[in-house]
């Protein structure tokens, strides 16, 4: 029952944890600090969209529980933030700091709209749209970014261990 689902949940699972290999070791204290930062976000807004009837989430891990998405909303969303911050342009023009941006939100938001129109993962009720996951994604994006860069503002860097 539900084998596709279920396989694109173990799928996000599995690429979530191989996305922190991607992580710079010079980064991996900020990243820790942006992957826990990031559940407070995601979860506000989550938990806000679910119980405004904006979405619903048919197929879930521990449907008892919660009615959102906790892989998405614990684990991938958060992991993507901590990748999203430790490879920051930083410095870069402008424009290329808005395609960053653009990138990420884009990419997470075109997986989501394919998902949610050809599964049981995600299904937008009303008012919902595409746009609004890109917004909210971008909203996440910047916010955790924000919060490491005013966090680690006047730490010096550390060296990794070898």
């Amino acid at each position: 029952m539900y084998w596709l689902e279920r396989l694109i949940l173990i799928t996000v699972v599995m690429i979530s944890f191989g996305i922190i290999w991607l992580i710079p070791k010079e980064q991996r204290l900020k990243a820790n600090f942006v992957f826990l930062f990031a559940g407070l976000p995601a979860w506000i807004l989550g938990l806000l969209v679910v119980e405004l009837g904006l979405i619903e989430y048919p197929v879930r891990e521990l449907h008892q529980v919660n009615r959102t998405s906790l892989i998405f909303e614990y684990l991938a969303l958060p992991v993507l933030c901590a990748l999203f911050t430790a490879r920051y342009p930083e410095g870069a023009p402008v424009w290329k700091r808005i395609g960053y941006y653009v990138l990420f939100c884009s990419a997470l938001t075109i997986a989501e709209y394919m998902i949610q129109k050809y599964t049981l993962l995600i299904r937008y009720v009303r008012l919902w749209d595409w746009y609004w996951t890109f917004v909210s994604e971008a909203f996440v994006f910047w916010l955790t970014r924000r919060a490491a860069v005013l966090f680690f503002k006047d730490r010096k860097p550390v060296k990794p261990v070898k």
